[in-house]
Order: structure tokens, then sequence, then C-alpha cells
């Protein structure tokens, strides 16, 4: 996991020399910086809850209150 969170820092860091070097908005650096910390907690999320929540049981519990709430319960 040390690998997977070096390796995305080193994209971000990349990526960000990149567009400051093209003179890029600090709004869209921003915003891609951000997208990119928002995929890497996503990433830390699932590796940390891999056995206990999968998506199958995800989507189980999303459609299960869907359909609580369609009956008014």
């Amino acid at each position: 996991m040390f690998m997977i969170g070096l390796t995305f820092a080193l994209v971000m860091l990349f990526e960000w020399n990149k567009m400051r070097k093209q003179n890029k908005d600090k709004r869209t650096i921003l915003i891609v910086q951000g997208i990119s910390l928002f995929f890497f907690i996503l990433l830390e999320v699932l590796y940390a809850f891999q056995y206990n929540y999968t998506i199958p049981i995800i989507l189980n519990i999303c459609i299960e209150q869907i359909h609580a709430w369609m009956r008014g319960k």
C-alpha cells in the first residue's frame, strides 16, 4: 500500500509541476489536485475496508434504504 501512496504522490507532483510550467490558472491546478486527492482518499478507504464492505454489500444497503424510503418507513 505504501507503493501506491508513493505513486499517487509522484503523479500529483509531476502533474503540478507540468501545469505550473504551462502557466495554468491557480484554480485549474487546485481542481486537478483536488480530484487526485479525492481518488487517493477513495483508494485508501477501499483498501482499508476491503473485507468489511464490498461493493455488493454497499449496493444492497443502498437499495434497501431506497425501498424503505419508497414504502414510507
